[in-house]
């Protein structure tokens, strides 16, 4: 066997790990020494610091408070939509050294200076994404703090899923229920939305939702000060009390986030702008509640939407001093601009944190206020473990997503018959359901006679699932479904 075989597949057998990582578990402490199975360890580089906040199943979480096993948030790289996966690999590492820092208005990152953003260089400064330009690009961080690159636009991700069982009107009344309403009890009968309002813009909305009763009254604000107020009183809708994580700040799920459209969540923000957001300049909003819980779901659903926005520091308002909580959002703009003027080198020495998903994209976000940003994540196990053995002569495109390695190996025509497959080759599963490669591994021995292979794969479970939590080894059927690929430098 050639040296550079046997260094990879020693390097592959030194990370297979039987033991799965406990739910609930977090970075915090000492480092459980199996953990090296999903790459918790591994010295990968393009991480955040802890403060960065990524989108993950339960909205923003930071990375540091990150739980393993906590499903988060991918882009599809072609259509960027949004979906939910669980990562390939925790990244934790301690790091000294320069890191780019990005200080603007609506962000505020630390990274490593080979962080990889994906978007379009602007040679000129006009500021709109085209159509026609290629949807997704590799741009290091490091080039925006130098001064080698100009400004970087990043395209917007959006809601991938369909139609959730939810009706536009009770879409529509859930966002005037957060903003003006409240649950009326009424003994002996069902309970009714009760939403209390005074602009004749938003009565005029609520009549159209067809309300069970409407009556009006007369609310004394201070001595002089008399508004009239019109009340609309609507049947509550099924599985009302389920669409939200805290009933009494009347915060959404992030649950039922997901399942929404990226139509329903326009529908849903453009109801809660029209009844607690103002204007200044249209058709971009801001809106402004006292729940720091509740603005963090309206910027999960303003992603959600495909809508660029970003949450504010809180502002002191009223005689008792209470803090009021900003979200602005920009419906028109679809990529978010990175300014060469506003990235800079920092000295450093923390901890650096990551995940790797299939798609290789993530959504992540400055905290605690900032604008929610698509970056690239770390390397996947099997690029990882060619990176550490053959460094700068690793054929291996810089990728988590397998359906990219399958691209890649036509292209270059490194696609072989299975009896030719050597060790330290990898292997592409293709799933019919997908209707595409969904997982991939390291060849260890392909047994032709008897039509057996054995593989190490990263993200896979003791049953040979292609999501999973670990590394091990599989002897697997030699099937018409697998795809073996050259790996030689």
């Amino acid at each position: 066997m050639e040296a550079w075989r046997e260094a990879i597949m020693v390097a592959a057998r030194d990370e297979i790990g039987q033991k799965e990582v406990p739910t609930g578990s977090n970075w915090g402490g000492k480092i459980p020494t199996y953990l090296k199975s999903v790459g918790i360890t591994t010295p990968a580089p393009w991480c955040f610091t802890g403060d960065t906040e990524i989108l993950t199943e339960d909205g923003f979480v930071r990375f540091d408070k990150l739980q393993i096993c906590t499903k988060v948030a991918q882009v599809d790289p072609q259509t960027l939509g949004l979906s939910i996966a669980i990562p390939i690999a925790y990244i934790r590492r301690p790091y000294k050294g320069q890191l780019v820092a990005l200080n603007s208005k609506s962000v505020h990152l630390r990274c490593d200076p080979d962080h990889q953003f994906y978007g379009r260089w602007h040679i000129t400064r006009r500021r709109s994404l085209k159509r026609s330009w290629p949807v997704l690009e590799k741009h290091q961080a490091g080039m925006l703090a130098t001064g080698e690159a100009h400004d970087l636009s990043i395209p917007v991700p959006h809601s991938a899923s369909v139609d959730a069982p939810v009706s536009d009107r009770d879409l529509t009344l859930l966002g005037a229920f957060i903003c003006d309403g409240f649950l009326r009890d009424r003994p002996r009968c069902r309970p009714r939305i009760s939403i209390q309002v005074s602009k004749q813009k938003k009565i005029d909305c609520l009549r159209k939702l067809h309300p069970r009763l409407v009556y009006r009254a007369k609310r004394t604000y201070g001595p002089r000060t008399r508004v009239p107020l019109t009340t609309f009183e609507f049947d509550v809708p099924p599985n009302l009390l389920e669409w939200f994580s805290s009933d009494k700040e009347k915060v959404l799920s992030p649950g039922f986030i997901w399942s929404l459209s990226m139509r329903q969540a326009r529908i849903l923000l453009d109801a809660v702008a029209r009844f607690d957001g103002y204007t200044r300049v249209p058709p971009a909003f801001t809106i402004t509640q006292s729940s720091k819980a509740r603005i963090d779901a309206f910027h999960h659903l303003c992603v959600m939407a495909g809508y660029t926005a970003q949450t504010t520091a809180p502002r002191v308002r009223g005689e008792f001093g209470s803090l009021a909580y900003g979200l602005s959002c920009a419906p028109a703009k679809r990529s978010t601009f990175l300014l060469s003027r506003n990235a800079s080198f920092v000295e450093a020495d923390t901890y650096l944190y990551c995940v790797t998903v299939p798609s290789g994209l993530i959504v992540i976000r400055s905290a605690p206020y900032g604008r929610a940003l698509m970056a690239g994540n770390c390397a996947a196990f099997v690029y990882w473990i060619f990176d550490q053995v053959l460094a700068d002569s690793n054929p291996l495109p810089q990728t988590g997503y397998t359906p990219l390695i399958h691209r890649w190996a036509k292209k270059e025509k490194r696609v072989i018959a299975p009896p030719r497959a050597q060790p330290a080759d990898i292997v592409l599963f293709h799933f019919p359901s997908l209707r595409r490669v969904g997982h991939v591994g390291i060849v260890g021995i392909v047994q032709s006679s008897i039509r057996k292979v054995t593989t190490i794969e990263g993200n896979t479970n003791t049953e040979g699932a292609r999501e999973g939590h670990i590394v091990a080894r599989k002897v697997r059927p030699l099937s018409d479904r697998m795809i073996f690929v050259s790996t030689r430098p």
